[in-house]
């Protein structure tokens, strides 16, 4: 009994670390494939941060799909919210909300 439940903590320890090394390697894709971003904008995506006048694109690139978009079109352009969703270790879901215009990222907030 011991030895499985020892086996199945191994499993799942070898997942994340190869899902860490999966979100690092598309990080670097992302960089080597656009070689003229800005330094900071490079730097903050293989940091897996954001920065504001970020695209889409990099945003994607250092954080990934975001859990939910809420998008709204009017005479001031095309405005997006994009929803992070994090499971916490006690249960409780946390939240980060980033502010598009036309493309761009304009704020967030956690």
């Amino acid at each position: 009994m011991k030895r499985t439940i020892c086996l199945i903590a191994i499993s799942l320890i070898a997942g994340c670390i190869s899902y860490q090394e999966q979100i690092h390697q598309r990080r670097q894709q992302y960089v080597i494939a656009n070689p003229r971003l800005p330094d900071q904008i490079a730097n903050c995506i293989l940091a897996g941060k954001i920065v504001i006048g970020m695209t889409k694109q990099q945003v994607r690139a250092s954080s990934g799909n975001p859990t939910r978009i809420n998008r709204s079109v009017s005479s001031w352009g095309v405005h997006e919210q994009w929803v992070y969703k994090y499971e916490t270790w006690d249960d409780y879901p946390t939240y980060s909300y980033l502010y598009f215009k036309n493309g761009m990222l304009t704020s967030w907030q956690n």
